[in-house]
């Protein structure tokens, strides 16, 4: 679903994976051949033992060429999510964008190097990330001087979880969406596996000059102030996070209150959607005999 390259085939009209709004269930038909797919994905595998049949990992796809693994699944749907905001100029006004895991693992390592030795610190390493922040690339066609908010998808790994992240470059905040949220050690864990972007993204915006378009109120570079935000949407397992995370960015892309919309009784019915739109379009995609182009506008 994220392939790149030429198309062979140009697509009559707009196509998009996400559709506008929250709360569009897939047409029945959909449902149902998605449905009958995941049905004989998963008896694809069964266990030399009576137990039901399932996958031998939970991180397997369940088929290729439909690959819905676990981390790509939820990068896909933040590259689709950028997707959704460049086609529909209602949302594209709002000049807010996403970037996928390569940044935020990248802004992680290049920290933890830069930490250790900040006098000799290669910024020509941050060269990936500089293209991402300036919009020339693939994983960001949107340039971090003409939006004012960036939604960072980051896993916590001591915690087995993922959250996101609201960065405003107008006010220079970070607030975090957490929808597992507990006062005292995961809410430090939290705060410490954020404090990289905290930290590194000011280097990295005065290396690019990002502050002479973006001023900060006092100016300077200095860590920027982290807000775990209260009165949100919770879970009540260990599995939902992704979904959470997912729909969290979705409202605030639509300027939505996740408060009315992201809420646990429609997580599964969010979960099913949500794969079935992208299963769908990789289908169509595959049908066609089309691989995504960087990002002319059309899919894809």
């Amino acid at each position: 679903m994220t392939d790149v390259g030429s198309p062979s085939k140009t697509p009559s009209k707009l196509i998009y994976a996400i559709p506008p709004g929250l709360a569009d269930e897939p047409p029945q038909e959909t449902l149902e051949k998605f449905r009958e797919w995941i049905k004989k994905g998963l008896l694809k595998r069964t266990p030399p033992s009576p137990r039901p049949p399932q996958y031998n990992s939970k991180n397997e796809t369940l088929d290729k060429p439909h690959d819905l693994g676990f981390m790509a699944y939820i990068d896909v749907a933040f590259y689709y999510l950028r997707k959704k905001i460049r086609q529909f100029p209602e949302l594209e006004q709002r000049k807010v964008t996403t970037v996928n895991m390569f940044f935020t693992v990248k802004v992680r390592a290049l920290w933890g190097v830069y930490q250790k030795a900040p006098d000799k610190f290669d910024w020509g390493s941050c060269d990936s990330i500089f293209r991402i922040m300036l919009g020339v690339c693939v994983q960001s066609r949107s340039s971090w001087f003409d939006v004012n908010t960036l939604l960072i998808l980051i896993h916590l790994a001591d915690l087995k979880h993922w959250a996101l992240l609201k960065l405003d470059l107008t006010n220079w905040t970070i607030e975090v969406y957490d929808s597992l949220q507990h006062e005292g050690p995961h809410n430090f864990k939290v705060r410490e596996g954020v404090e990289c972007m905290s930290k590194f993204i000011p280097l990295l915006a005065e290396r690019l000059s990002l502050f002479e378009f973006k001023p900060r109120e006092p100016p300077g570079i200095y860590p920027i102030p982290i807000t775990i935000m209260k009165d949100i949407p919770q879970q009540v397992n260990g599995g939902d996070c992704g979904i959470f995370t997912i729909k969290n960015a979705e409202c605030l892309i639509e300027g939505r209150d996740a408060r009315y919309w992201v809420i646990l009784e429609r997580m599964q019915i969010f979960r099913e959607w949500l794969t079935s739109y992208l299963w769908c379009h990789a289908k169509r995609k595959i049908e066609q005999n089309y691989k995504s182009d960087d990002d002319v506008g059309m899919d894809f």
